[in-house]
């Protein structure tokens, strides 16, 4: 029997943070400046889940066309909310399924500022970029010793 999942229109992201998205992918330091939005929100979403940082979206403001999102993007998405929901049964049910969107939203929503702080956090162009990276290298090792 095939699970369909529940799939919205666009994700939200919370419409007082939207400038720090954007400064991320218009300002030219920036290693994200020409990217598309989905690229900010994922690596918000994963520093946000990385660090425990999950905020309530208020003031939810749809953005992100959903349909831009890749297939792995959505798998990594889901599969975040399984585990911070401990409930495998979100994929059961419609209502249960736009929790997993939601969970997601919470934790980019948690994540933006800790990136933006990241890329900007010293003058010196490149910094931000390196501290990231180191970041998310470390990650990976951990991870590939699990």
């Amino acid at each position: 029997m095939e699970t369909t999942i529940f799939e919205p229109r666009e994700l939200g992201i919370q419409e007082s943070k939207r400038p720090l998205f954007k400064q991320l992918t218009e300002d030219k330091f920036s290693p994200f400046y020409g990217r598309p939005l989905k690229e900010v929100f994922m690596c918000a979403f994963a520093l946000g889940y990385k660090r425990s940082k999950k905020e309530e979206v208020i003031k939810r403001k749809a953005d992100i066309r959903f349909e831009s999102l890749s297939e792995q993007q959505k798998w990594i998405l889901i599969s975040v909310a399984i585990k911070a929901m401990g409930d495998i049964t979100l994929l059961t049910e419609e209502e249960k399924q736009r929790r997993i969107w939601e969970i997601a939203e919470q934790y980019a929503n948690g994540g933006i500022k800790l990136l933006h702080d990241i890329v900007y956090q010293s003058g010196y162009e490149g910094l931000g970029t390196k501290l990231l990276e180191d970041e998310l290298r470390g990650e990976l090792k951990t991870l590939e010793k699990k």
